[in-house]
């Protein structure tokens, strides 16, 4: 009975009537699971606070790299990617020299 109501209707209707969760609502749920996979860009403001300081000095602490991610609203993440991007990137260029 369950198999033939599958392969009727498809997995995910059965399982969406079964969760109680109408076509309309498990659309805006697939909608919204795209919008938080997709990646956010930092803006080019952001990008030249970044350089200007690692320009001034580029070894970040811990603590620093916290209040620039605050400063320019992402995360401490992106913030501290930046930067290792940034340090591999010089390392390279240095010894390829």
């Amino acid at each position: 009975m369950v198999r033939d109501e599958l392969s009727c209707r498809g997995n995910n209707e059965c399982i969406s009537e079964l969760l109680d969760i109408s076509s309309e609502e498990n659309r805006s749920f697939e909608k919204l699971a795209k919008l938080v996979k997709s990646k956010q860009r930092k803006s080019k403001k952001q990008i030249n606070v970044l350089t200007e300081e690692f320009a001034k000095e580029p070894n970040w602490s811990y603590e620093f790299m916290k209040d620039l991610a605050v400063k320019l609203g992402i995360s401490y993440t992106k913030v501290y990617k930046w930067h290792w991007d940034k340090i591999s990137h010089n390392g390279k260029r240095l010894k390829g020299r």
